[in-house]
């Protein structure tokens, strides 16, 4: 099974809304019509400025623009051209499950779609949270579709006399350490 909504070279991406003079502060700006589809073309890692490290795609749209978009700005729709198409897909969706953290929050989800060249697996990270919420688990619902929700249990907090427990551990491992030390010398 392969990951579907990763964002790679060639793979589809698509925009509900548009962008709206979409690019640096220096321009130029580019507007891209809504409900258009593009292909993602390169990959840059930036190394200055306040995104430092983060992935920079260039997506050529349908509309024969080019944009570049953060990785939390792009919808991927694998191969599909329209989004129309990845919903009929998300349609035939099963093991759906979505996991939760201890607090509450949306932390993955994924589901297993049938293909002509086998089964895919759509997986979905936290920073595409609003994929899942606005697009996949509302198909998911209308279709009676199962979807297994897991919870992360939250961290039990450590007591003062497990932590003073550790910290004397921590000391008698010091001293074995020095004395060995010493005793080398």
């Amino acid at each position: 099974m392969s990951n579907f909504i990763s964002l790679e070279v060639g793979k589809r991406v698509w925009t509900e809304e548009g962008y709206r003079r979409h690019g640096p502060a220096t321009g130029p700006k580019t507007d891209v019509p809504s409900k258009t589809g593009g292909s993602i073309t390169r990959i840059d890692i930036s190394n200055s400025g306040v995104v430092s490290g983060q992935a920079l795609y260039t997506v050529d749209w349908d509309t024969g623009q080019q944009t570049h978009h953060y990785s939390h700005e792009l919808i991927c729709i694998g191969s599909f051209r329209t989004m129309d198409e990845f919903r009929a897909l998300i349609r035939l969706g099963s093991a759906a499950q979505v996991t939760i953290g201890a607090q509450g929050g949306f932390r993955s989800a994924s589901l297993v779609v049938p293909t002509n060249d086998g089964l895919l697996s759509i997986h979905v990270r936290k920073e595409h949270e609003s994929i899942w919420a606005s697009i996949i688990e509302p198909i998911l619902k209308e279709g009676r579709i199962p979807i297994r929700t897991d919870h992360l249990e939250r961290k039990k907090p450590t007591t003062k006399a497990q932590r003073e427990d550790n910290q004397t551990s921590v000391t008698l491992a010091l001293e074995k350490l020095r004395k060995l030390s010493a005793n080398a010398k």
